[in-house]
């Protein structure tokens, strides 16, 4: 599609090469994620996304910092991953109780690579015994637009997102 301009209303931090060399090797603690949290949530951020999960203890104090950015923010979305999606009885590999609870939301990270590895599509919602998991993105845009998952109706090639005051939105 050629080049598409940013928006400038978006911040992407990475772990990559060089933030490694910036702030250490991976993975950093987890005070350093509850001061990346408050410090984003103290400029204005109207959402910060973990695509990561945060599934086993750390140190105790630094996973207490974390948590307690996650909850004096109410603005950060976390990741799961849906196990044996493809079976009969997936299940849900979240992060620890203490920082999904008091997240804003939750989606999943499921990828998909075609036969070449090329990751060309990412499936917006998974079935789960009880649950249908949004994918991360989606649950992020749901709540920015004041919507959740019961306003979304999946059709067989495409989606249909009811937003209060506007047409349907059809992805």
């Amino acid at each position: 599609k050629g080049a598409r301009p940013c928006d400038s209303r978006i911040a992407v931090i990475e772990i990559s090469d060089e933030s490694i060399k910036k702030i250490g090797r991976w993975p950093w603690t987890r005070d350093w994620h509850g001061a990346l949290v408050k410090v984003l949530s103290d400029l204005g951020a109207r959402a910060v996304v973990f695509d990561i999960l945060f599934a086993e203890q750390d140190d105790a104090q630094k996973d207490r910092v974390f948590a307690q950015a996650i909850t004096d923010s109410s603005r950060v979305f976390l990741a799961e991953v849906v196990r044996d999606e493809k079976s009969k009885s997936p299940s849900l590999m979240t992060s620890l109780a203490d920082f999904s609870q008091n997240a804003r939301a939750l989606g999943h990270i499921n990828l998909h690579p075609d036969i070449d590895g090329v990751m060309r599509r990412i499936p917006l919602l998974i079935q789960t015994p009880g649950q249908m998991v949004p994918q991360l993105s989606l649950a992020v845009f749901l709540d920015l637009v004041g919507a959740s998952l019961s306003d979304v109706r999946q059709e067989r090639d495409h989606m249909i997102i009811s937003i209060k005051g506007q047409a349907p939105l059809v992805v």
